[in-house]
């Protein structure tokens, strides 16, 4: 089974993740960019962490995030996390916009998730 995630970037960000449980521990990681085009791809891996620099052009467009386990006949669950790069100057010009406009940073969250993929 494979399962995508999508993130409208605001600035580079950052995917954590790791395999919790289930058969050998072992999943495929794919980001694709806006423009649904292979940005980096991980295969049978049990965890990692991956920095994602967005190009200007790619900015406010969805990303994908997808976790792939058809190597694989048996269910795992799986822990990710994104979070965005703070000392970005990216992130300044947010805030400075959001605090001009009073309302909420876009970009200024943090995701995490945990599936069963089977």
């Amino acid at each position: 089974r494979r399962e995508c995630f999508y993130y409208t970037a605001h600035m580079d960000f950052e995917i954590d993740y790791q395999v919790l449980k289930g058969g050998d521990f072992q999943i495929s990681l794919e980001i694709r960019d806006p423009d649904d085009k292979v940005y980096m791809g991980k295969h049978s891996t049990s965890e990692g962490n991956h920095k994602i620099k967005v190009a200007e052009h790619f900015l406010k467009r969805d990303w994908g995030i997808c976790f792939d386990n058809s190597g694989s006949w048996s269910e795992k669950r799986v822990f990710f996390m994104m979070d965005i790069d703070r000392s970005s100057a990216k992130f300044a010009e947010l805030e400075r916009t959001h605090n001009k406009e009073g309302g909420k940073t876009a970009g200024n969250e943090e995701t995490t998730g945990s599936d069963k993929l089977y």
